[in-house]
């Protein structure tokens, strides 16, 4: 566990965006309960919170990063807590992965481009397994979806993106959609 924690540290050193102490402990919990086979990340960063998904079941772990740098060193550091066997790292443009995908997962954990998430959903839930999790994260987006926060110029199609994102789940009736407040906003949705 302490090199989970040297990962952590090196991305808040770095300015990294990472999961929040919370969302960490909420996305364990859920896979603790689900005990998914097969889960697919979309935003690999270092890998901290890949690292998170592998201790907390017994799964394989497909995770996508479109930087090569943070690709790389994410490998890195899940060769040191020795759990490359169970993942695979895949560096490419999340749309280009999904749009091509054949496989399904059990689990899915959100966590790429959030101007990108809305994008991403009909294939999200074209290779999410009946009874599958879509966890989401950051759904509030620093604040400013729901209006808590005024958006700067540069936010606003983000902010956008991201309340089409979320109308977009919650008036989907083939899943079942819980938002939590935690951290900068959750949801979790199951494909019913």
């Amino acid at each position: 566990m302490d090199e989970i924690l040297k990962i952590k540290e090196e991305c808040r050193k770095e300015n990294f965006p990472i999961i929040s102490d919370e969302v960490s402990e909420l996305l364990s919990l859920c896979l603790k309960l689900k005990r998914p086979k097969t889960v697919l990340e979309i935003g690999t960063a270092l890998g901290y919170s890949a690292a998170v998904i592998l201790n907390s079941c017994d799964c394989f772990l497909t995770t996508v990063e479109i930087k090569e740098n943070s690709s790389n060193r994410a490998k890195e550091n899940l060769t040191k807590l020795g759990l490359t066997e169970r993942v695979k790292l895949i560096c490419i443009d999340a749309k280009d992965y999904l749009a091509n995908l054949t496989v399904k997962f059990d689990f899915i954990f959100l966590d790429g481009p959030k101007g990108q998430y809305n994008n991403y959903l009909p294939y999200l839930l074209d290779c999410l397994n009946k009874n599958g999790v879509l966890f989401c994260d950051n759904t509030g987006y620093r604040g400013i979806v729901n209006g808590g926060v005024i958006p700067e110029r540069r936010d606003r199609t983000i902010m956008n993106n991201m309340r089409e994102f979320n109308k977009n789940l919650k008036q989907n009736k083939n899943l079942r959609v819980f938002e939590l407040k935690v951290s900068d906003g959750i949801i979790i949705a199951i494909k019913i």
